[in-house]
């Protein structure tokens, strides 16, 4: 009862960020014209791509050291895990944004959308921090927590101003849109923040002051070593490295599942780009409950994985990927059906090219059969073969993506995101077979 307690709390709070995100989609294309659109789109997938690469791993990580050490009850090595992880990724958001505007200012960009994408850069540092803050939650088995504060939290709150703009019949402008989406970003990064503080003092820590013996004068430690479970030691080397695993992994993610919207800007135009980022969008949807079910799982997989009990540990793996299964697969297929309807809702334009969406959910439907298999492979220590299948796979796709963009178009670029969405899946449950003996299936052996 406490487990579908957890999942129905933790759907509630990430299905209304992933309304958000889809919400502000929606408004934005039946605001704007198409190649208005396929801009901002455009800006928006560049600056979250950037924002995951500026986390450099540690959202990830921290749901493996910091969820393990919760798990243990070991509650200063959790927070000293997160503040590690807050510090740094506050400071590389900083000199992302520096070197960015720096860039703007000293070459002159020839591109039609620099003038917005380096308006909506200022959004990066706090959408990187807020991902940070949401792990931060997730690790302490708040995964209902931590989805309040994802992108789609201030995507949320962007689309409840931009909807009240039109209803008080405010023009809607690609720029008008950018600036409500930067100071959403803000608004969620300094709301979480306040959050986690009061959460840490009613866990009854005192100070967010850096423990003397944990932390050194120049704000790390790096020959601190934290006792795991099974004795081993992790060390913030040990720590920073392993992130650097995971943001690679999560950035070729982002790159073999959004690259056709660069192709598209570049081989085609910026009607094609609006064309796909709203079939993507939609598309992405159902991986709502996988995002939920690994938030759920994977400090709780970290932690049995470390102690020993696999029996367990195998046990929820297949609980949670029957859940991902069940849920997942009637979603999908009802999706790729009525195409026609979801397309429609950006607007009459987007519905003539239902078949994008169509293309797109049948990769994703042969992704949903794999269960979790990525987040199991994250929480068993075998990150960096992880890492090496994401960038193959990664790199083929975008390779494919750019020919077929080039080529096809818009359905040469779904075919291509299709492709990485099936194949990733496909191989990634491969390997854990290889690793653990067994398929991250519900009811295979």
């Amino acid at each position: 009862m406490k487990l579908f307690k957890k999942l129905f709390l933790t759907a509630v709070s990430r299905g209304l960020t992933a309304a958000g995100t889809f919400g502000l989609n929606v408004i934005l294309a039946r605001n704007l014209t198409l190649g208005e659109f396929g801009n901002i789109s455009f800006c928006l997938v560049a600056v979250v791509t950037i924002a995951i690469f500026t986390r450099l791993g540690f959202d990830t990580s921290l749901l493996r050291f910091a969820g393990a050490a919760w798990h243990r009850n070991q509650f200063d090595a959790y927070l000293h895990y997160c503040k590690v992880a807050l510090l740094t990724v506050t400071a590389t958001g900083i000199v992302v944004l520096i070197v960015s505007e720096l860039t703007f200012t000293l070459f002159n960009l020839p591109w039609p959308t620099t003038a917005l994408l380096r308006l909506t850069m200022f959004s990066v540092p706090f959408l990187s921090i807020t991902g940070i803050i949401a792990s931060c939650f997730k690790a302490a088995h708040r995964p209902e927590t931590g989805a309040l504060f994802e992108m789609g939290g201030s995507s949320l709150f962007a689309g409840g101003i931009v909807l009240a703009s039109v209803y008080l019949g405010h023009a809607i402008t690609v720029e008008y849109a950018a600036k409500i989406f930067v100071l959403s970003t803000a608004f969620f990064c300094i709301f979480g923040f306040l959050v986690l503080l009061w959460t840490w003092r009613d866990k009854g820590e005192k100070s967010w002051t850096a423990n003397e013996t944990m932390v050194g004068t120049d704000g790390y430690d790096d020959t601190l070593l934290v006792k795991e479970s099974n004795d081993q030691q992790v060390s913030f080397r040990t720590y920073f490295v392993t992130s650097l695993d995971f943001v690679i992994v999560a950035g070729t993610q982002v790159l073999g599942n959004w690259s056709g919207v660069f192709f598209l800007e570049f081989f085609q135009d910026e009607t094609a780009t609006a064309i796909f980022s709203a079939a993507r969008r939609t598309s992405l949807i159902p991986l709502l409950l996988v995002s939920i079910v690994v938030s759920i799982f994977s400090p709780q997989l970290a932690g049995l994985y470390q102690s020993g009990d696999h029996k367990l540990f195998k046990k929820n793996v297949r609980r949670s990927s029957l859940i991902v299964c069940f849920v997942n697969l009637p979603i999908l297929i009802l999706m790729a059906l009525g195409a026609p309807w979801w397309m429609g809702l950006f607007g009459d334009a987007y519905q003539p090219h239902w078949l994008i969406l169509t293309i797109m959910s049948i990769g994703q439907l042969v992704g949903a059969t794999t269960g979790i298999a990525t987040g199991v492979m994250g929480m068993t220590g075998n990150h960096r073969k992880l890492r090496t299948i994401s960038v193959v796979c990664a790199l083929l796709a975008t390779v494919l993506a750019a020919v077929l963009s080039a080529t096809m178009g818009v359905v040469g670029a779904a075919i291509a995101a299709a492709a990485y969405a099936a194949g990733q899946s496909v191989v990634v449950a491969w390997e854990v077979r290889k690793q653990l003996g067994y398929l991250p299936l519900p009811g295979l052996k």
